[in-house]
């Protein structure tokens, strides 16, 4: 149940600010950042079960972030590794490239997701569903959040809540922003029950994931990624930074460095 927000366009120092909260079983090894691909420059956590990653930044400052879509089935566990997808993705390069691959797969060979990637001049999503090709829309200047399901689905209501929080927070300089903007992928707040959309998960679980943070016996929020990207196309971000455990009592670490 991870969530992805982008702020495009919209910060004066960084056109791009992405932050992302990675939600995943609690016995499902992964590693903090590292250089994945040096010949592609590609900095990123690693899912240790399937060696890919679920957010990656090349050092020319392009990213892709993916999330799960929601099913009511369990995935499919002989389907290929969505994060191999998104190491596919970043060794395209660039957006127009990645979106040129992305059309050219038939995604039917994944597990359905949704996908994020670009850089400072250019925005994209990705949906992958049952169909062999894949839904790719271009995203305006704006604030943008990805969880499992389409941006602005109403299925979950922690969107809504990520897009209040961050919205009045983007004026800050950069420097206070990295602050502002890990309070909010700490955030506890669910919905009234009354808020929830339908699910056929148990009442307190379903109500418990629509968190931003999320804290259940088996799953939560094991790791958040903030990355802020300077005015210059084609060059690393200015900012990196990795919590590696729940956002709420994990400093974050800033791992610019490794580009």
């Amino acid at each position: 149940m991870c969530t992805v927000v982008a702020a495009f366009g919209l910060h004066a120092a960084s056109p791009l600010v992405v932050l992302a909260n990675r939600d995943e079983f609690l016995g499902r090894p992964s590693l903090p950042p590292r250089v994945i691909d040096p010949d592609a420059g590609i900095v990123g956590g690693v899912d240790a079960t399937a060696h890919g990653t679920w957010l990656g930044v090349t050092r020319r400052g392009f990213l892709v972030a993916v999330t799960n879509q929601h099913t009511a089935t369990p995935p499919d566990p002989h389907k290929a590794s969505r994060g191999q997808l998104v190491l596919e993705l970043l060794r395209e390069g660039d957006p127009e490239a990645a979106r040129a691959r992305l059309a050219s797969l038939d995604v039917r060979a994944f597990n359905p997701f949704n996908v994020l990637f670009g850089d400072t001049r250019s925005l994209f999503v990705g949906y992958a569903r049952d169909l062999a090709a894949a839904t790719i829309e271009p995203l305006t200047r704006g604030l943008h959040v990805l969880a499992n399901d389409r941006i602005g689905s109403p299925r979950y209501p922690k969107a809504a809540r990520a897009l209040s929080l961050v919205e009045p927070v983007l004026s800050e300089p950069l420097d206070r922003l990295e602050g502002e903007l890990a309070r909010v992928l700490g955030d506890h707040a669910v919905p009234p029950p009354s808020a929830l959309p339908a699910s056929t998960l148990p009442p307190a679980l379903a109500r418990a994931i629509q968190a931003l943070c999320i804290h259940t016996e088996h799953y939560g929020t094991r790791s958040s990624s903030f990355v802020a990207f300077g005015p210059a196309p084609g060059t690393p971000p200015l900012r990196y930074l990795f919590a590696d455990g729940p956002p709420c009592t994990t400093p974050f670490v800033d791992c610019t460095a490794l580009f």
